[in-house]
């Protein structure tokens, strides 16, 4: 039935202009209902994924790798983005992150170690999975940490980490409740190291 679906979704993308270029596996890692998702399923759905590609004419620029409810781990996602490529070297994988358990950023992590470039990220972690039926919830990897994570390891992201801190506090005004982002909070290292250099 799903096959049905998105072979209509696309066919209506098409006929209205909408470019197809992209596709995401949810809950990639576990899901609440199933429980763990084992790292073949993943494989055997990105064959899919490529099929129905192929059957349109399309050519994809990635297919995300969706953590929805928060089951991977650093070691589940090194083993399935391995598990893929070695199935599949020439697609591009991209993640997305929930950081309801705390390893939100570790796993991202666990992803650059795996040659993952593309991130899904929101500011000040805003975000979650309504459906996962699960109140702790606390919602997508936030952009402010991930870029903080790849600036300390030497990876220019192209972002102002300083104008990302201030939108997460715009975004936790906005809201009007705490948000799970750490980095909003904690702040950059930036400025205590030229304080440093200062006193020195």
């Amino acid at each position: 039935v799903y096959k049905r679906q998105i072979h209509d979704l696309i066919r209506t993308c098409k006929s209205i202009g909408v470019p197809v270029c992209r596709a995401s596996i949810g809950a990639a890692f576990g899901c609440n209902f199933q429980g763990d998702t084992p790292p073949e399923t993943v494989v055997r759905l990105v064959g899919h994924i490529l099929e129905i590609a192929a059957e349109h004419g399309l050519t994809l620029e990635s297919i995300s790798l969706a953590d929805t409810m928060a089951w991977g781990t650093p070691e589940s996602v090194k083993r399935t983005i391995g598990d893929v490529r070695n199935r599949y070297p020439d697609v591009r994988l991209a993640l997305h992150l929930h950081d309801t358990r705390g390893l939100g950023i570790a796993n991202a992590y666990a992803g650059l170690q795996m040659g993952i470039d593309r991130f899904d990220a929101s500011v000040a972690g805003l975000g979650g999975c309504p459906f996962a039926k699960h109140k702790g919830a606390a919602g997508n990897v936030a952009t402010e940490d991930l870029v903080f994570m790849c600036e300390e390891l030497g990876i220019a992201t192209g972002i102002d980490l300083e104008a990302m801190i201030e939108a997460a506090a715009v975004a936790e005004s906005v809201v009007g409740h705490p948000v799970p982002g750490c980095v909003g909070k904690g702040g950059s290292l930036s400025g205590i190291r030229k304080r440093l250099s200062a006193a020195a």
